[in-house]
């Protein structure tokens, strides 16, 4: 039987901000940024709200990858421990529940809300439940549509190591160089780009609702977790190397992002050139989206590796409420934003002032919410 390792508290605490993140994002959808998301407010977007939420948006598309990479690396061990079937057995009851419960509750539920605050919607809720399975084309997995990718990798992660020998831990091996990373990123790049040009970014593949567009990044980032756990890559990062991914980071945020987004004519309202096709900027987007996630990723993880590899009972409390947030957050969101819609102030200003309101409501809802009786069991 495998040793567990110690705890990486230090990846609790990414993952607590990556959470937050995703929150953000949304909420950004919900007044004015572009994506897709349950419920937006009717708003113009000016050119300060604009540059505001597109490196928002772009570096929180760019950073799924991240939820992937984490998420596989604690399963090599967790799947030594525990075998085959147990492990898939309890990872279908973490993973395939919740999802499940998002889809036939929470889904409907969010969608309800809608109809009777915003079309006025007077019938029952049988009436209600009638229609929407009559209309029902894809699965209501909302945000939840990274669980269920997440389930899949799993799943043939089972398969793959049942069927092969065992893997050895090698944590003496070598780091990546700076420059196959960057040629990976390059490769991963193009990949993405090629595509995008049939399935532009945020296609969904019906009925599964799954965006296809960046699988790419999430497939190769979920096996680098997995090799990442055996070779001991994230204690092995080294610090230069952080700093060399850390410039890399704020080059392409604060310098070269800009630059794509005025000459790619962001500011005339055409994005669609960046979402996929034969364009350049789609070219360019996709290439920019890949570095900007390894380098996300590399300097995060040596920076809080450095300086946040502990926590306090405020951090642990959010820590083990972290992957509660992120299956409650939607409906928590819709109706924060439905109760407060007649609220007439600048979009910017409603994001920046309902943003830790949202985030407090997430984390105690979520607290409470894993009190009750069989949720505790789950989680």
């Amino acid at each position: 039987m495998a040793e567990k390792k110690p705890r990486l508290y230090f990846i609790d605490n990414i993952r607590i901000v990556l959470i937050i993140g995703v929150v953000l994002v949304h909420l950004a959808v919900t007044y004015g940024a572009p994506g897709t998301w349950y419920y937006h407010e009717e708003t113009e977007t000016d050119l300060i709200t604009l540059i505001v939420y597109a490196p928002l948006g772009a570096i929180g598309q760019s950073l799924m990858g991240f939820f992937f990479l984490i998420s596989a690396y604690f399963i090599p061990g967790s799947y030594d421990r525990k075998g085959p079937r147990k492990y898939f057995k309890d990872r279908l009851f973490s993973l395939g529940l919740p999802l499940l419960f998002y889809v036939v509750i929470f889904d409907p539920l969010i969608v309800y809300l809608l109809r009777i605050t915003l079309e006025d919607f007077r019938g029952s809720l049988g009436e209600f439940l009638s229609q929407f399975i009559q209309n029902y084309s894809s699965l209501g997995v909302g945000p939840l549509w990274f669980i269920e990718a997440l389930l899949i990798f799993t799943l043939f992660y089972v398969l793959i190591r049942s069927v092969s020998k065992p893997v050895a831990n090698n944590p003496d091996s070598k780091m990546p160089t700076n420059l196959i990373v960057a040629c990976f990123a390059l490769l991963l790049g193009v990949a993405t780009f090629l595509l995008r040009i049939w399935l532009p970014a945020g296609w969904i593949l019906v009925p599964l609702g799954l965006p296809i567009s960046s699988f790419p990044q999430y497939t190769s980032l979920f096996v680098l977790g997995t090799m990442a756990y055996y070779r001991n890559w994230f204690l092995g990062i080294s610090d230069s190397m952080g700093k060399v991914w850390l410039w890399v980071s704020v080059v392409l945020i604060f310098v070269v992002f800009p630059i794509l987004f005025i000459l790619g004519g962001v500011m005339d309202g055409n994005t669609d050139p960046f979402m996929g096709g034969l364009h350049w900027q789609s070219f360019a987007f996709s290439i920019w989206e890949q570095f900007v996630c390894f380098g996300l990723v590399i300097t995060s993880l040596v920076w809080f590796r450095q300086r946040f590899n502990y926590q306090g009972s405020l951090t642990q409390i959010m820590s083990s409420n972290a992957y509660m947030v992120y299956l409650i957050h939607a409906p928590i969101l819709v109706i924060v934003s439905l109760t407060f819609r007649g609220v007439d102030i600048h979009p910017l200003l409603k994001f920046l002032i309902f943003s830790p309101v949202n985030i407090a409501i997430c984390f105690i809802a979520s607290h409470y919410f894993r009190k009750l009786p069989l949720v505790n069991k789950i989680f």
